[in-house]
């Protein structure tokens, strides 16, 4: 079989044809780690997110970084392309063995957040948007050993809440970090616990499941199997179960008792919700917006 560009075919024994995509449509920045941890290695991954191959010759970095992708660059559909700063070759080498390294790139990403811009071999831009290092953007990816990941590919960019801090410390350049609902628990942990891994909130509770399992951050999900959703047994605090979206059975929704500010595992301890539905609703969701309790938010909050 032969790979044939451009809408032209060949053949030895057999003959096939290849469709070439625009790099414009489905190519797509899937990870930044602009200020690894000591010792670590700054890398930006690319992937071709489409159907089709994409030749991406003569595409380049038009702001953050230099690099232009050479001749006969080709990207399969579903491929990554890793670039890494020529500075941090060695280290990227010894920290992600049999990763290949698509390119060097000249300059380094800024540890306190720039403009980043991709653009095409004709010099149109394809992607375009600015990092921080400060909340609401994702700050352990500032120095602690965490990548950016995009939550949406085709989401806004330049939202903050539209990034998270990558699932594995470290990153995952060249594969798939493992959280396809982006909601901050790998897929293989919400498989074992039962959970949805392509639903941030599996009981739909208004709490992530992120923020069901580890006690909104403050505990390892290794600790959620072995709880007992009972406020003088729980042994790690106030997690709630994560597949019951009323944990104490008291008939108000765990999200609703932690944005109103009542205890989810104490049946006694009951959010007064609004008796009006409309004014009721909008003070309820002014009060989750507030305490950052929307599940599509950042993993760090909910």
């Amino acid at each position: 079989n032969a790979r044939v560009l451009d809408g032209a075919s060949w053949s030895a024994l057999t003959q096939a044809t290849f469709y070439v995509g625009d790099p414009g449509d489905t190519l797509r920045i899937t990870e930044i780690m602009y200020h690894p941890a000591d010792g670590g290695a700054e890398f930006i991954e690319l992937r071709n997110v489409g159907g089709d191959l994409i030749d991406i010759t003569g595409v380049h970095f038009s702001d953050g970084i230099e690099f232009t992708f050479p001749e006969g660059t080709i990207l399969e559909p579903g491929e990554y392309v890793v670039l890494v700063s020529s500075e941090d070759q060695a280290a990227f080498e010894s920290q992600y063995p049999g990763v290949a390294i698509g390119g060097l790139y000249a300059l380094r990403l800024s540890n306190g957040g720039e403009a980043v811009e991709l653009s095409g071999a004709g010099d149109d831009v394809l992607i375009s948007f600015a990092y921080d290092d400060v909340a609401p953007w994702p700050t352990e990816a500032d120095g602690s050993g965490y990548s950016l990941v995009p939550v949406d590919l085709d989401g806004d960019l330049n939202d903050p809440l539209n990034w998270r801090a990558s699932t594995w410390l470290g990153g995952s350049p060249g594969a798939d970090d493992g959280d396809t609902d982006g909601d901050g628990l790998p897929d293989e942990v919400e498989e074992s616990l039962g959970l949805s891994p392509t639903d941030t909130d599996t009981d739909h509770d208004g709490l992530s499941d992120w923020y069901e399992v580890t006690n909104n951050g403050q505990n390892d999900w290794e600790d959620y199997a072995d709880l007992l959703w009972d406020p003088d047994t729980n042994p790690t605090g106030t997690n709630t179960d994560a597949l019951d979206r009323d944990t104490d059975g008291d008939g108000v929704d765990d999200g609703t008792e932690v944005a109103l500010g009542s205890d989810p595992l104490d049946s006694d301890d009951t959010a007064a919700v609004p008796a009006a539905y409309t004014v009721g609703l909008l003070v309820l969701l002014i009060a989750m917006a507030c305490a950052g309790l929307v599940p599509i938010l950042r993993r760090q909050t909910v």
